[in-house]
């Protein structure tokens, strides 16, 4: 592998949930395999690929999961808390005292919960209608403070103030879409059951922020059954908007060196969502907003060319692609290619250019976790990895499973790329 000193900048594009899984429909193909991008394969051919698993205990990432062992940091990648993350950003920092979490806008029908997102099918407008009650009934009625915000329709961040003596995120969360466990992995099944949380362990704090989160929840079923029109949504064939689900729960951080410390290199990240805003600052990393949360040609391209002209600045330069997660979710392989295209076109059209005009650019391309399309959530499923030097070695190397799979770079783990990429590190 050529020295890091050799390149003026590394760019790391990691397209969001793009990882699949062959699937029999697809003739044994992915997403991946059969999108047409030909300047993501130019960029390919210049390099060098394998297939990485993202987490070290196996498990199915999330986001700032999936990003924190990309970025080198396998000893907090499973115990860093979205929630923590996301609150540090929406709540403009952590506050002493108070239990961040992640949640959902839900339904709850007949004692079942048929979608934990409303079949996605909340416009901004409802759900800021939905916090605004949830903001002015929830605290009087359980009789403490708390905060509701939605970052992006069904998305909330949540902030429940429990006070220093009595918080503990050692707790499991209410949504039945993930397991019962510390480390929350996503699940395949549809129409579940509601579930409470519970204590990881026997502490004061734990039982007592188990409690407060179940009365919090039964709270917000009744204000937003009681305030919201949910019967006109019913009879217009929607799910109705009745339920809040909560996990990741995070009362802190756990240490950790910034990227510069441990990597000796300066690095900025783009990015669209307030998790990954959370690893960016949480790394102490200089971040951008990406401004591609629709996903368009013209708006990868513009950020695309913000990145680009950055390049002589950072030593690494880490761009999110949230775009290709969305349809995984929704179980829509068509539109996972489409979208795959779509950032071929807008923005690896100019990263491929820029990569053959300089010859001390180094660009990496891949996935922070798996959305395999047939079972519509992430999974453990591992990400195929390229890193493009102009010292091609896989001449027939492509972004997908299977090419990547037969390549020579040798990476098994994505925690193992930092190392590669910078040397040992100093922290």
């Amino acid at each position: 592998m050529t020295r890091a000193s050799d390149f003026r900048s590394t760019l790391l594009i990691v397209l969001d949930g793009a990882a699949d899984r062959p699937e029999p429909e697809l003739d044994g193909g992915t997403p991946l395999g059969i999108a047409e991008t030909p300047f993501l394969d130019s960029l390919a051919r210049n390099g060098k690929g394998s297939l990485a698993t993202v987490l070290p205990n196996g498990g199915a990432p999330q986001t700032h999961s999936g990003m924190l062992s990309l970025l080198g940091y396998p000893e907090v990648a499973t115990r860093a808390k979205r929630g923590a993350l996301e609150g540090s950003i929406v709540f403009g920092g952590m506050r002493p005292g108070c239990l961040y979490a992640r949640g959902n806008l839900s339904s709850l029908v007949q004692g079942r919960i048929p979608s934990r997102r409303v079949n996605r099918d909340v416009s901004q407008d409802e759900a800021d209608a939905a916090t605004r009650l949830l903001n002015q009934r929830v605290p009087e009625i359980v009789g403490l403070p708390c905060r509701f915000t939605s970052y992006s329709t069904y998305r909330l961040a949540i902030e429940l103030e429990l006070g220093e003596a009595n918080v503990s995120d050692e707790i499991t969360g209410t949504d039945p879409g993930y397991a019962e466990t510390e480390f929350a992995t996503p699940s395949a099944q549809y129409d579940f059951p509601p579930v409470r949380a519970r204590a990881l362990s026997r502490s004061p704090g734990a039982l007592h922020s188990a409690d407060v989160v179940n009365t919090v929840t039964d709270a917000c079923s009744k204000v937003l059954d009681a305030g919201l029109d949910n019967e006109s949504r019913v009879a217009a064939g929607r799910l109705p908007v009745n339920h809040v689900l909560m996990r990741d729960f995070g009362a802190g951080l756990p240490e950790a060196p910034s990227f510069a410390t441990r990597w000796g290199a300066s690095a900025k990240y783009f990015h669209d969502l307030p998790v990954e805003s959370g690893v960016a600052r949480y790394l102490g990393m200089d971040e951008e907003v990406a401004g591609c949360s629709s996903v368009t040609e013209q708006a990868l391209g513009d950020a695309g060319g913000r990145l680009l002209r950055d390049a002589d600045r950072y030593d690494l330069l880490c761009f999110h692609v949230k775009g290709p997660d969305e349809p995984g979710h929704n179980g829509d392989w068509r539109e996972k290619v489409d979208v795959i295209e779509t950032v071929d076109a807008g923005l690896f059209s100019l990263i491929s250019a820029a990569f053959t005009e300089r010859n001390d650019l180094r660009v990496v391309v891949t996935s922070d976790h798996a959305t395999c399309w047939s079972v519509g959530t992430h999974t453990a499923d591992p990400v195929p990895l390229i890193v493009a030097t102009r010292n091609g070695r896989d001449p027939t190397l492509r972004l997908s499973e299977r090419s990547c799979a037969q390549g020579t770079l040798g990476i098994a783990s994505a925690w193992e790329l930092m190392p590669t990429l910078f040397g040992a590190g100093r922290a």
